[in-house]
């Protein structure tokens, strides 16, 4: 019986009519037997979205007497590369 087991799954999507709209998600995990009915499952993911989303942000100005002007909202993109950590318990019966 094997006791650890390491997996990697990596999707990649491309939007069908704008090659630059891709992203790529990559998870590596290692599964480790606790008994025959528990496991404790360890990943780390690793979206990457070429378009990120956009994310709203003020826009402040520092006037000469050192006080703010806010002149409003602006859409930003999000950082392109996120990470995900993820410890799991496995039940099977």
């Amino acid at each position: 019986m094997d006791r650890a087991r390491v997996g990697n799954d990596a999707t990649f999507n491309v939007h069908a009519t704008d090659a630059g709209d891709w992203s790529v998600d990559t998870t590596t995990a290692l599964t480790v037997d606790i008994n025959n009915h528990l496991a404790l499952r360890s990943s780390l993911q690793w979206p990457c979205n070429n378009r990120p989303a956009l994310q709203e942000g003020d826009v402040v100005v520092i006037g000469s007497g050192g006080i703010d002007i806010d002149i409003g909202d602006v859409r930003h993109p999000r950082g392109g590369l996120d990470t995900v950590f993820t410890n799991s318990i496995i039940i099977s019966l």
